[in-house]
């Protein structure tokens, strides 16, 4: 086995330079990588789930998609909860709900509207995995690394509740920008700090998760040499830019629920689904017991009415005091929860998974998780600078979701990182076993520098 794995690696030795932005064929072979994954990533997905034999009608039940009905009904960004209207909402970012509502305007809603939110959603979930190789390259990371973290990302199936939310988006977002930071490091230009600031724009309004990735990486942007002038002539402008294409929506909830709040309201209610006497740490497990429909206004008609009499804001502040009492008063529970929420988001339950995918997904989860683990710390013994930009993603990016349930879909958003750090402990290992067999020196297996962080 580790032969042939070896094997395979060698076969990739002529690809690297290709991903190469210098190289003179790098656009025809990133858009035909992209087309080669995204064919692949289409098919596997189809033939998942049976997209030629069966479609449903648009979920009314998933938040994003009654708004986006709404959008397409009244022209409001309103009612996303399904027992009754409830009223102009922030419980979702704009864009996701923007982006099914323009897709529902040109297709309908029946199996065109179905099939072309998946089409696009694969075509996302493709172009996250054809970016990896060249951001292996501007990570310091061994190309080939970004290769096999393609090919894996191309071999899962994503769960059905990615087709309506906002997470394989998120994921992208947080892929390009992962990128342009790094080519800001390696080159500054005006053009790569303008490309920055609009996609964490795009991105805080698509999810504001990303905000605890974007803050460590905007200051890689700070010359080692010159830090004060660096805050002057490249971190604040970049944040300023990010305000600007946010501001909009933040003055529209500012005009609406006389309150400011970054992007998304909803905190106060999932904070409550998750800590309370019938919680439960994975969110399927909270479904079927009954749990979601008695604290959450898209199940209990009670709920909704007070969302709507309240407006969002006021009910989610009122659910967030609520969820921090019961914490107050319930700590051992609570660290139970938060326990198994932390294990969960990184070691899915296989057992809670619903269907034979669901449980594949889980198990390979599972697994690249340790990979991804062993990964990292490879890179730290190296110093390497991929570790240090991929380290947010690791250890802040889960931070919301160990005091909130969590589902698969959640970890989809940095999949990309638990999949790079997979391939690199990989690509060591296999460094290693040819080493260990009189294979060539190591560093010409990866075929990269070797990279450390300047000093200040």
């Amino acid at each position: 086995m580790a032969r042939s794995i070896a094997r395979l690696l060698d076969a990739w030795r002529p690809l690297p330079p290709l991903f190469d932005p210098r190289h003179p064929r790098f656009r025809r072979t990133f858009a035909c990588f992209w087309g080669l994954l995204f064919s692949w990533c289409l098919i596997i997905h189809a033939l998942a789930g049976h997209w030629l034999t069966t479609w449903q009608s648009p979920d009314m039940h998933a938040e994003p998609v009654r708004i986006a009905k709404s959008l397409i009904e009244h022209g409001t960004f309103a009612n996303p909860f399904f027992p009754l209207p409830t009223g102009p909402t922030a419980h979702i970012g704009p864009l996701y709900p923007a982006l099914y509502a323009a897709l529902w305007a040109m297709f309908g809603s029946g199996r065109a509207l179905w099939l072309s939110i998946r089409i696009v959603t694969v075509a996302a979930w493709a172009l996250q995995w054809a970016m990896l190789p060249g951001l292996a390259l501007k990570l310091g990371i061994p190309v080939r690394a970004g290769l096999i973290a393609a090919a894996i990302g191309a071999m899962l199936p994503m769960p059905g509740s990615c087709f309506k939310t906002e997470a394989i988006f998120t994921g992208l977002i947080l892929v390009l920008l992962c990128y342009a930071v790094a080519r800001a490091r390696e080159l500054p230009a005006l053009a790569t700090y303008m490309a920055i600031s609009v996609l964490a724009g795009i991105g805080l309004l698509i999810s504001p998760t990303i905000l605890v990735v974007l803050l460590p990486w905007l200051f890689v942007l700070l010359d080692p040499d010159a830090r004060m002038r660096s805050w002057g002539v490249r971190v604040i402008p970049v944040a300023a830019a990010i305000v600007l294409i946010v501001s909009p929506w933040l003055v529209r909830n500012y005009r609406i629920f006389h309150a400011v709040f970054l992007v998304r309201d909803n905190f106060g209610t999932e904070l409550a689904i998750s800590n309370n006497d019938c919680a439960s740490p994975w969110a399927d497990e909270g479904r079927n017991s009954g749990c979601a429909s008695e604290t959450h206004p898209n199940g209990n008609r009670v709920l909704a009415e007070q969302v709507r009499d309240l407006n969002e804001y006021r009910f989610n502040q009122k659910q967030e005091r609520l969820a921090v009492a019961w914490i107050r008063s319930h700590p051992a529970r609570f660290i139970q929860l938060t326990a198994a929420r932390i294990l969960y988001f990184w070691v899915p339950p296989i057992s809670l998974a619903s269907g034979g995918f669901a449980r594949v997904n889980a198990f390979v989860s599972s697994l690249l998780s340790v990979l991804a683990a062993i990964g990292l710390v490879l890179m730290a013994r190296r110093a390497s600078y991929g570790f240090w930009m991929l380290l947010p993603c690791f250890v802040l990016f889960p931070l919301v979701h160990y005091v909130v349930q969590v589902e698969l879909r959640y970890r989809y958003p940095i999949l990309w990182a638990i999949l790079i750090a997979a391939a690199y402990a990989i690509c060591t290992a296999s460094s290693h076993w040819r080493a260990a067999t009189s294979s060539p020196d190591a560093s010409a297996l990866y075929g990269q520098p070797r990279l450390s962080i300047p000093r200040a």
